[in-house]
């Protein structure tokens, strides 16, 4: 969870979350301006389950190792599509993501 310098006080908010070997589970939160920011993410046998939360008025930039997206679902919006990266560089892709409840599987 990092501020974006161009947004200050966490109206944009950079997540580049970062599975390291050896841990099954990770979580971060922040309670910024706009309210509560969260990142978590557990590794399953065969994937990461990584779930995000976006508060109202923020939105995020979330750069995820390419090639490992597995999908991205947005909480009680069944219809959601996921988003298609807007950027891929450097072995990630980035997505913009507005406020709200996600969860992202990573194989």
């Amino acid at each position: 969870i990092k501020p974006d310098a161009a947004k200050p006080g966490f109206r944009n908010i950079i997540l580049e979350p970062n599975f390291v070997e050896g841990l099954d589970h990770f979580e971060a939160s922040f309670n910024g301006r706009y309210g509560l920011i969260r990142s978590a993410w557990k590794k399953d046998r065969s994937r990461i389950d990584y779930t995000v939360e976006i508060p109202a008025n923020s939105q995020a930039l979330l750069h995820l190792p390419a090639n490992r997206i597995l999908s991205i679902g947005r909480d009680q919006m069944s219809n959601w599509q996921t988003p298609a990266p807007f950027q891929q560089k450097e072995g990630k892709k980035s997505y913009q993501l507005e406020a709200g409840k996600y969860l992202i599987s990573i194989k």
